[in-house]
Order: C-alpha cells, then sequence, then structure tokens
C-alpha cells in the first residue's frame, strides 16, 4: 500500500534499509520497479541516500529541501541578517 505525506499523520522523519525505484523506459514506455540495498533517510531538510559503490566504499547523497537550503544557508552565513530568535 503506498502512502505520502498527505495520508500520513504526525510523521517527522522517515528511515528504510531498502528503496524501490520505479522508471519508466523512454523507448518502450514499459515500468520496472527494483529493490536497492541502501539507507535512506528523509526529514523536513531533505533525503539522504548512503549505499556503496563499486569498490565497497559508502557513497552518500543528499537532496536538500527548501528549508535545507535555507538552513544550509544560514550556517554558511548567507542567510538573512537578523536572528531568528528576535522574531
Amino acid at each position: 500500500m503506498k502512502q505520502d505525506s498527505c495520508s500520513v499523520q504526525n510523521v517527522t522523519q522517515i528511515h528504510a534499509n531498502q528503496v524501490a525505484i520505479e522508471i519508466t523506459d523512454l523507448q518502450s514506455g514499459n515500468q520496472f520497479t527494483r529493490i536497492l540495498p541502501m539507507e535512506y533517510f528523509e526529514n523536513a531538510n531533505g533525503i539522504r541516500l548512503i549505499g556503496e559503490d563499486l569498490n565497497g566504499q559508502t557513497v552518500e547523497m543528499v537532496f536538500l529541501s527548501e528549508q535545507g537550503m535555507f538552513k544550509m544557508k544560514d550556517l554558511s552565513g548567507h542567510g538573512p541578517d537578523h536572528s531568528q530568535c528576535d522574531d
């Protein structure tokens, strides 16, 4: 059963040990699903995928949400010039 953020209440983070990738082939239009062994972490800041390359070395990919990008800019000194504590 598929669920998304609209149907699940009060979930602040998601963690899984494998992911399912669904793709549609450009040439044939056929859909394929693959189950991959990788760590999946998701919260309001974005999505983090952790797996291994062909040599067994850890590889990590991060996809930041708009909120996550704002926090990264703020932490690196590129955010607004006022304190959020004053709001």
